[in-house]
């Protein structure tokens, strides 16, 4: 099975080719039912993720703060989770960051590691995304205040201590959800000089497809119902759909934008993974260029599949 990414701009579709919706009636009954229960959620406001994009208020903030700090094409730093990280990598075809795993590295450590990095890149910036219930995350946050870098710290829940931190040096904003298409991923997004404008662009166009009732129209239900019914784990994917599922399905699109980037430079952009025993049963995802426009589709098709995969398992 292939699902591809084509043409231009507003002209932009996906397609899902090699599958036959007839024989494969069985595994798309229950996507009805996600379907609608995903859809229902984003109605009553229980679904972020799918709301990003058309988010004009992230959108102007991150361009009256790149504006104002000049961050365009300057060294970032990004301290957070590794999920995070790997989800922020989903941009990354273009301009590299560097990172530190919170879980990897002791307070210490970690202070240390970002102190040697803005020695050798005064003027950064750092990206911080504590833990919403983090103890340590205000004694970090002082080690790194006296660091020759601009510091930018998200977070769902921004304690009372953080708090008392804020500066012009150190800018706090609360983030409902994390995504790489929401306030840190666009960011970043602006630090890696991509246009975030058409990253956006992107996942609007294709969002018309994703809501769709019928599964057999809908692409992301049955890429979802597939790998659902797949038994992925028992077939060497390593793919969760449960609470770790978004993390996973950005690592394949990090896979996806960032490993095929240099060797297959002007040309479609493959990445297969399987779910069975043999290469028939293999699902490739296919870009035929590399844009932040199709960023923008295959990141916010790869989140919304992320979601019905995790509704599944609530059936």
């Amino acid at each position: 099975m292939e699902i591809i990414f084509s043409g231009t701009g507003y002209s932009s579709s996906i397609n899902v080719k090699s599958f036959s919706a007839a024989r494969n009636i069985q595994i798309l009954q229950s996507a009805k039912d996600v379907i609608y229960n995903c859809n229902k959620n984003r109605n009553e406001d229980k679904s972020p993720l799918r709301d990003f994009p058309y988010n004009q208020d992230n959108f102007d903030w991150i361009e009256k703060i790149s504006e104002e700090y000049k961050v365009r094409g300057k060294k970032l730093l990004i301290i957070a989770d590794s999920k995070e990280i790997g989800q922020i990598k989903a941009l990354s075809a273009y301009s590299k960051f560097h990172s530190i795993s919170l879980k990897a590295k002791s307070l210490e450590q970690t202070a240390e590691q970002a102190g040697k990095f803005t020695a050798e890149n005064p003027q950064s910036g750092i990206i911080f995304i504590p833990a919403a219930a983090s103890d340590s995350a205000p004694a970090l946050l002082e080690k790194i205040s006296n660091l020759d870098s601009q510091i930018f710290v998200f977070s769902e829940s921004i304690s009372d201590d953080i708090k008392n931190l804020e500066s012009k040096k150190i800018v706090l904003k609360k983030m409902r959800i994390f995504s790489p298409l929401g306030l840190p991923g666009l960011l970043a997004g602006e630090f890696m000089q991509l246009d975030i404008g058409q990253l956006l662009s992107g996942a609007r166009k294709i969002d018309s497809f994703l809501g769709r009732e019928a599964p057999q129209k809908n692409p992301a239900a049955i890429f979802a119902s597939v790998i659902y019914h797949s038994r992925p784990e028992k077939n060497g994917l390593k793919f969760g759909y449960s609470e770790n599922s978004l993390h996973g399905i950005c690592e394949m699109c990090k896979a996806l934008m960032g490993n095929n980037l240099t060797r297959n430079a002007g040309n479609p952009l493959t990445f297969s993974f399987g779910i069975g025993e043999t290469e028939q049963s293999d699902i490739r995802l296919v870009i035929d260029e590399l844009s932040e426009y199709k960023l923008g589709m295959l990141i916010y098709f790869l989140q919304t599949a992320s979601t019905m995969l995790k509704e599944f398992s609530n059936l």
